[in-house]
């Protein structure tokens, strides 16, 4: 059993809330990867994490507020090689809004997913793409494409709950710089869009510039987030940009 994961707080440095006109806040992220059971190339293992959103109001310095949570699990079965992944998942998430626009509003879903990409896209093979690499310019692509259905089971707790997506579809593109020394450079650029009964639906467009510093076991690093755009009611930062601190484990 082998776990991997990430946390990272992030002040935003620019941009407001939509609606509400609170100035930029703080937000911390956790996410875990336990594999569980590996037979040959096949794994057993679960995801979970957490995003926690506060805001600083506009007549105070220093006093912060819970604006809202965020959390998701995720069992998963995946065939991983050398370089490429193929998943499938049944994850759970909610958001759960403390403060701001419409307080106390829980949402919350379960879908099944299929996923396929080369191992470099996901953020928790870092410590295998990274720490046992000599210094050099890498000049590498990585990327990764997921679909999910939401599980519509009325009277169960399958059941999702305020919201009307149907489908979802989400990845990235990821460019690995180099290694200098003992930091590594990479972008990405992420995608999310969510469906509706219709055509139509909302979606998120976010690009990460990172350099992470290699340790013996771990490692830590500065990023920059810049949300170019952002539709997504539950979850919404457009054109929110935060420069934060991230330790790989």
């Amino acid at each position: 059993m082998s776990t991997r994961g990430y946390v990272t707080v992030a002040p935003y440095i620019h941009g407001q809330f939509p609606a509400t006109d609170l100035l930029p806040g703080y937000r911390a992220d956790f996410k875990a990867q336990v594999n569980f059971y590996r037979w040959d190339r096949i794994y057993l293992s679960g995801t979970t994490g957490n995003e926690t959103l506060m805001h600083r109001p506009p007549d105070s310095f220093s006093q912060l507020s819970l604006d809202r949570l965020r959390y998701y699990l995720a069992p998963e079965l995946r065939y991983q090689g050398e370089r490429w992944f193929v998943k499938t998942s049944v994850k759970r998430e909610s958001i759960n809004k403390v403060s701001g626009v419409d307080p106390k509003k829980i949402y919350w879903w379960n879908s099944a997913m299929i996923g396929f990409g080369s191992r470099g896209s996901t953020q928790l093979h870092l410590r295998e793409r990274y720490f046992r690499m000599d210094s050099g310019i890498l000049n590498l692509w990585d990327g990764q494409i997921n679909a999910g259905k939401f599980i519509d089971a009325p009277g169960t707790i399958w059941s999702a709950r305020r919201h009307p997506y149907r489908y979802e579809i989400y990845g990235n593109l990821r460019y690995h710089v180099g290694i200098i020394r003992n930091w590594a450079f990479y972008a990405t650029l992420y995608g999310h869009r969510w469906f509706t009964g219709t055509v139509s639906g909302e979606h998120k467009v976010t690009v990460t510039m990172n350099c992470l510093y290699r340790g013996a076991a771990s490692g830590a690093g500065l990023f920059y987030t810049y949300v170019i755009s952002d539709t997504f009611v539950p979850d919404n930062e457009d054109k929110f940009g935060a420069l934060g601190i991230r330790i790989v484990f």
